[in-house]
């Protein structure tokens, strides 16, 4: 199932903020597209998302990001100007993990990025600073990818229901929907993934009262709260991990091994990794 735009044809479980914006189409005449503050857009469309091009990471400063790069484990490239402008991140394969002023705030898809913000369109090469191109660094924990952005929710179909993505200019808003739900035994969690190029957005409710989704849940409520990072090494990444004073659980989806740090860890954001996927 592709992705709609909210103003054209989409699955009948559509929540009402979709139907809202559905209604809002039709009032607009001929070919004109509809904003979702109910006015009309005759100007050039934007495509609908359909890559994660990587994501957004929460940091004050910019030491704050030297220091939570650290803590993921993940190399990065600095850049920095006299003005106070500044961007600590890394190109990892087709995805981008970067910390900036102003990051990852907000809300996507209805929930607060207290953990991570997804971003929905590719990076490019050029995305850091022009000594930087690209933003490649040595990962000391074998990161490869990002392959999901990942959100903790209390109702997983009515989260899919109003999973609409907003454009902001021009403006546009469309539905992503979720696939079939599936179990993430290792997390206590039910999920449905809205499968984009290069990874997925997952969105988990807990299933199990004592797991890791629930406790997640209780502490800071329906937020998009972390990420999955392919590596090379599960086992040498634990072990970067832990020599860096990280806390990590070691754990299974039933057939490879997964590594977990909670957000707790991490100030905030969940880090899954998981085996990068062999050619």
């Amino acid at each position: 199932m592709g992705i709609h735009e909210v103003m054209g044809t989409r699955p009948a479980a559509a929540g009402l903020p979709a139907l809202l914006l559905a209604l809002t189409w039709l009032a607009c005449p001929g070919s004109v597209h509809a904003y979702r503050d109910g006015g009309c857009n005759r100007g050039p469309y934007p495509n609908p998302p359909s890559v994660l091009g990587g994501v957004l990471l929460p940091a004050g400063d910019a030491d704050e990001a030297v220091a939570g790069a650290r803590r993921l484990g993940i190399g990065t490239r600095s850049c920095r100007d006299p003005n106070g402008w500044w961007i600590e991140g890394a190109q990892l394969g087709s995805t981008a993990v970067m910390w900036r002023p102003g990051g990852s705030q907000g809300k996507f898809l209805g929930l607060p990025t207290v953990g991570v913000y997804p971003l929905l369109h590719e990076q490019g090469e050029a995305w850091g600073c022009p000594w930087h191109v690209p933003m490649n660094a040595p990962q000391p924990c074998g990161a490869r990818q990002v392959v999901a952005a990942i959100a903790v929710v209390s109702d997983l179909d009515r989260a899919c229901d109003g999973a609409v993505y907003v454009h902001a200019w021009p403006r546009a808003a469309f539905y992503l929907p979720c696939g079939p739900q599936f179990d993430v035994p290792w997390m206590g969690a039910r999920a449905r993934d809205i499968t984009l190029a290069y990874g997925r957005l997952r969105l988990l409710a807990p299933s199990d009262p004592e797991g890791l989704a629930a406790r997640w849940l209780e502490q800071a409520g329906p937020r998009w709260v972390g990420i999955t990072l392919e590596v090379d090494d599960v086992g040498a990444a634990a072990h970067e991990l832990r020599r860096r004073g990280v806390p990590v659980i070691a754990a299974s989806d039933g057939s490879r091994p997964v590594l977990i740090v909670e957000p707790e860890g991490l100030g905030g954001t969940l880090l899954e990794m998981v085996p990068a996927t062999p050619f």
